[in-house]
């Protein structure tokens, strides 16, 4: 089987999960020894997200190297869904409902940042807790998991990997940048409000961890402009160049995130009086720069 184009993409992939898993690991280590259910919901919440987008990153990378394994030149046309003719791709639209899991539990976690860090945790709890708001949030994630369907192309040109472009798809994606454009839109004001007496450097921080939200909402918004020009110019893709200029894009937008988040987090950390804010007192839904996440 030849090289697709996604192929070029397997470095960035490995870059993203590589620097999130790092991410992962020292959040843990703030709570190191503290189960996880004892630890702050704003804690909680943040770890489920980066670990959620994690599994989505980790799993591309099997999903888009190895989907056309089974595949040949010869074989042109349209192939989708879980089709036993061809195992590569069965076994990549699995991976690929894992990975939308992973997608849902980042995208839910990060909608829930702000209400936990302007209301505190227990109130987002409750609202969780309410039935509507868990069948609507469980709904919703089956929807756009069931929906989402890997496809292999095989042209004369080259042979793509991608997902199947359909009314759920395109929902599920404008969903996930509502999401993340309102968890980062709600993060700036939010934390704008709680950092106003603190230093600069604490409120530079702040506006980092909104925006490592953001980046990957703009990643997404990126990806949907450029499918909606291949729609009506599908000779787009058919040039390698202009391929890998877009994906690239992509993936420089999703690798920024975890390096805005460590920068938010992380830096500077041994000077005790510019930790980022990062943890709330319930009772005033204000950030702590003294606490850990």
């Amino acid at each position: 089987m030849a090289i697709t184009l996604q192929n070029y993409m397997l470095i960035p992939r490995i870059i993203e999960a590589s620097l999130f898993l790092l991410i992962i690991v020292m959040v843990n280590k703030k709570f190191k020894g503290f189960p996880i259910l004892k630890r702050p919901v704003l804690h909680q919440a943040f770890l489920l997200g980066i670990c959620g987008w994690f599994v989505y990153i980790f799993i591309d990378i099997f999903i888009y190297t190895f989907a056309a394994k089974s595949f040949n030149e010869t074989m042109v046309g349209t192939y989708e869904g879980y089709t036993k003719d061809h195992p590569s791709l069965f076994v990549a639209n699995i991976f690929r409902d894992m990975a939308i899991i992973g997608m849902q539990i980042e995208t839910w976690a990060y909608f829930f940042l702000p209400i936990i860090i302007s209301k505190g945790g227990k109130k987002a709890i409750q609202i969780l807790k309410k039935p509507w708001v868990l069948i609507t949030i469980i709904s919703l994630s089956a929807m756009i998991v069931i929906n989402d369907v890997m496809v292999v192309e095989i042209r004369e040109s080259n042979i793509v990997i991608r997902e199947k472009y359909n009314g759920i798809h395109l929902f599920s994606i404008l969903f996930a940048i509502f999401i993340y454009f309102y968890a980062a839109i709600r993060l700036f004001i939010t934390l704008s409000k709680t950092t106003e007496n603190e230093s600069k450097v604490i409120q530079k921080r702040s506006k980092k961890l909104g925006w490592g939200v953001l980046v990957i909402g703009l990643g997404y918004l990126w990806a949907i402009i450029w499918n909606a020009i291949a729609v009506f110019i599908p000779e787009l893709y058919e040039n390698k160049f202009i391929f890998l200029f877009v994906s690239i894009i992509i993936h420089l937008l999703w690798t920024l995130s975890p390096i805005l988040l460590y920068q938010s987090l992380f830096a500077y950390d041994k000077k005790k009086e510019e930790r980022i804010p990062v943890s709330y007192r319930t009772s005033e839904a204000k950030l702590n720069v003294e606490s850990k996440l």
